[in-house]
């Protein structure tokens, strides 16, 4: 695991996937200034990890991106995903934060960074919804161009759109999430729908339930699209 982030950040990550058992082998952090990730990443090359969680500021992507390659890392079979901006800024930024990942423009010109089938997208569909007054089109029109390069599917929605939106139950929003499910199959996605970012509220004030249910809806999405999902039982 290689981060930029607070420690409370670190712990938000790594606390769930411990809990579904996994096991986070490392967690390395970079100095802020003139960053140089060629040491940290030949420690991941080394390791060999499943995955590998980034959390980088604006400006410095472009340096792990080549240094990544330059390492082999792509060659090793490990996958680098970048998340989409969330939210989408204005066209411009915000607070000095650039625009770049926030369209499906921004999106394209990152995977065309490489043609490595190890770079991809930790695609948020959430996020890409909150990128256009349209959503529900906004987001299958991804989905059926990013596909190939998608390594995992953060699987929420949204009611609204571009810069005025609330995050809702995955059922209520303004995404059909049938007929995005049946864009995935479509496209030949066979990775991960991961539920994600469901509403806070005092009634399930740890959001186990409000999880268990987006989690149910997804099981049930996936049925009537004619899956069978594997059933898995934790023995702990």
């Amino acid at each position: 695991m290689l981060r930029r982030a607070k420690p409370s950040s670190e712990r938000c990550g790594s606390l769930p996937f411990a809990r579904g058992g996994g096991q986070v082998s490392d967690s390395l952090r970079v100095p802020l200034r003139n960053p140089d990730f060629a040491p940290f990443l030949q420690k991941v090359r080394d390791e060999r990890p499943d995955a590998v969680f980034v959390f980088l500021p604006s400006g410095v992507g472009a340096q792990l991106m080549k240094q990544f390659t330059e390492r082999g890392l792509d060659k090793a079979g490990i996958r680098l995903a970048c998340h989409p901006h969330d939210p989408a800024y204005p066209v411009g930024g915000l607070n000095g934060v650039e625009h770049v990942l926030g369209s499906i423009e921004g999106m394209r010109r990152f995977v065309a960074l490489s043609d490595s089938p190890n770079h991809g997208l930790n695609f948020c569909q959430g996020t890409v919804a909150e990128m256009a007054p349209e959503p529900h089109a906004y987001v299958i029109r991804a989905i059926e161009e990013f596909a190939p390069r998608i390594f995992m599917v953060h699987f929420r929605n949204i009611k609204g759109g571009y810069l005025d939106f609330a995050e809702v139950f995955p059922d209520e929003g303004d995404v059909d999430m049938n007929e995005a499910i049946r864009a995935y199959q479509r496209s030949g996605y066979k990775g991960i729908l991961c539920p994600d970012h469901v509403p806070l509220s005092d009634l399930d004030p740890n959001r186990e339930r409000f999880m268990s249910f987006a989690l149910g809806y997804t099981r049930g999405l996936l049925h009537a699209a004619g899956y069978q999902p594997k059933i898995t039982t934790l023995t702990n």
